[in-house]
């Protein structure tokens, strides 16, 4: 049986999860989900994130029972919430009219009010993790297009410090050329004289 993987790429882990690779950097950014970033290519650029396997193994565990309807974290609060107003509600609804023991099934007008909040304000949040999403996707983008700059301006300051070798050594060449000129210019009518 092949042994798993101790790290997963951004995109295999977007994929175990069910997530954008957006969402899995935010995650990642933010301490939700354990890894570090691999060695960049260039200086001051970091390089491509790399995430535990535990992480993303524990993770899908928690998106597993809250599939369940075993609520975790954040979304657990909102349940209590919306069951602590639904009791709330009943209980009022019992001390307006003692001879009620039973709402019957129907919900309150305050426990209405409280579901139809906290619905807003998962559409809300829903919205933000979108918006977030498309900055996170920006910001990659902005991170490959800074790195793709750092690394044409590093070709483009070696093809520069070639062209200043070559163009030194072709002026050194000139030079020896212009002082064997001189110098064989002069040679010659002397040897002339000299032999006639």
């Amino acid at each position: 049986m092949p042994q798993a993987p101790d790290h997963h790429d951004v995109y295999e882990a977007a994929r175990i999860l069910g997530l954008s690779p957006a969402r899995v950097r935010q995650m990642l950014r933010s301490g939700e989900l354990e890894g570090e970033r691999a060695e960049g290519h260039a200086k001051g650029v970091p390089g491509p994130w790399r995430v535990r396997a535990s992480s993303v193994r524990a993770m899908r565990a928690s998106q597993e029972d809250t599939e369940r309807g075993e609520p975790r974290d954040a979304g657990e609060d909102a349940v209590e919430t919306v069951a602590l107003g639904e009791d709330l509600a009943g209980q009022s609804a019992t001390r307006d009219d003692p001879g009620r023991s039973d709402t019957g099934g129907t919900p309150s007008e305050a426990a209405e009010l409280l579901s139809e909040s906290v619905r807003g304000l998962m559409e809300k949040v829903e919205a933000l993790k979108w918006e977030l999403q498309q900055l996170e996707g920006r910001l990659e983008f902005s991170e490959i297009q800074e790195f793709a700059v750092q690394a044409s301006l590093r070709r483009e300051r070696e093809r520069a410090e070639r062209e200043r070798e070559r163009a030194d050594a072709l002026q050194a060449e000139l030079e020896a050329e212009r002082r064997g000129r001189r110098g064989g210019g002069r040679r010659g009518p002397r040897q002339g004289s000299a032999g006639g």
